[in-house]
């Protein structure tokens, strides 16, 4: 029998309104407001132009479009949201020719990481900004795979010796919320007796009673060391001229 979580979250993504409302409240993870991408270059600042271009890459269902950026939607499949359909180790776009590249919560599933990261850098024009969402404390979630994990320092090192600038980085996710996700698969798991079909059921069961939970996460808004035990971190690069 198929993962049916796996099965149940594709099926949601062929209706994008009931997918965000539904990852909305029943995701294990409260991801904290104005950390985005827009947010963070507002609160910094930054002007943008009407012609320039933002790509949401590996968006699946999701749509991050904001007032006062044009932004374009890439995913290997056809979803309703999806403007390009692309690879995001091989992307189908000029050279420099991007104001800004997001990437949420998509690196960990890729199979050539170092690809993903150089075309992110190549797409962008000098001046450019990208900005990274990657787990650090979840449970193993394939979309199709699931193959890294990064601690707020790995993130912030994602590039390393590259032409990009760190220019911010902290917890999208925070604490509760990675507690939350492991608690629901460590119960879930061990309800099973090791039958995946049994576990999958007890998984969603068990996420539509504590799902609640992940709000405790506003205790850690403000909080310099949930870095240290985080679901997700965030990352801004911009790149020299």
């Amino acid at each position: 029998m198929a993962d049916m979580v796996r099965f149940l979250k594709e099926l949601a993504k062929t209706h994008p309104t009931l997918y965000r409302l539904v990852f909305a409240v029943f995701s294990p993870v409260f991801l904290y407001p104005r950390r985005d991408l827009f947010s963070v270059l507002k609160k910094r600042g930054v002007r943008t132009s009407p012609g320039d271009l933002v790509f949401n890459l590996g968006s699946g269902a999701q749509d991050f479009g904001t007032r006062g950026f044009r932004v374009y939607n890439l995913d290997l499949v056809r979803y309703r949201p999806v403007a390009v359909v692309g690879d995001v180790c091989r992307l189908p776009i000029k050279t420099g020719s991007l104001f800004a590249a997001m990437s949420h919560v998509v690196l960990e599933h890729v199979d050539d990481l170092q690809g993903a990261l150089s075309e992110m850098e190549r797409v962008i024009r000098p001046g450019g900004f990208i900005y990274i969402t990657v787990p650090f404390l979840q449970p193993f979630h394939s979309c199709p795979g699931d193959r890294r994990r990064w601690t707020h320092e790995g993130a912030g090192a994602i590039y390393g010796n590259s032409n990009l600038e760190l220019v911010e980085k902290g917890v999208l996710g925070g604490p509760t919320s990675a507690l939350l996700w492991i608690f629901q698969f460590w119960l879930s798991t061990l309800l099973s007796f090791g039958w995946r079909p049994l576990r999958d059921i007890i998984y969603l069961i068990v996420s539509v009673l504590t799902f609640p939970l992940k709000w405790l996460d506003l205790l850690f808004w403000f909080n310099p060391l949930a870095n240290e035990c985080a679901s997700v971190n965030y990352v801004l690069f911009r790149k020299g001229g």
